[in-house]
């Protein structure tokens, strides 16, 4: 495996190839998996590791990681903790709209009802 950075926008961030024996193939990844991995292959560079995943966007997109173990079966990324990364990398803007609706919206909300209780009032008395 090799490490390295990219720029994505106007971040860099961590990425890794993989050579499967016949091409490279970059990662697609967090940085806690990558680190991981790189851990790993820094204090063992010469032993291979197991790694499960699959290629995004049908195919032509990068490998995303499922499960990397050891040859002895000690896992390096757990699927558990992928699933929940997946998860939340597939619904991002659901998650966002959550936080935004919280912090921006409601409160928004509560002061539109205390002007409406205050004009109520006001044409009341």
């Amino acid at each position: 495996m090799v490490f390295g950075e990219e720029l994505r926008g106007l971040k860099h961030v961590s990425v890794a190839d993989f050579n499967d024996g016949r091409k490279s193939i970059r990662l697609q990844d967090d940085f806690a998996s990558l680190w991981e991995l790189k851990k790993w292959t820094d204090g063992h560079p010469l032993v291979p590791v197991y790694i499960e995943g699959f290629k995004l966007r049908d195919g032509i997109g990068r490998f995303w990681i499922t499960y990397a173990a050891t040859q002895d079966g000690r896992p390096l990324i757990d699927r558990e903790k992928r699933q929940v990364s997946l998860d939340i990398s597939r619904e991002w803007f659901g998650v966002l709209l959550r936080w935004m609706y919280l912090y921006l919206v409601a409160p928004l909300w509560l002061i539109s009802f205390n002007n409406i209780r205050k004009v109520r009032n006001s044409l009341g008395a």
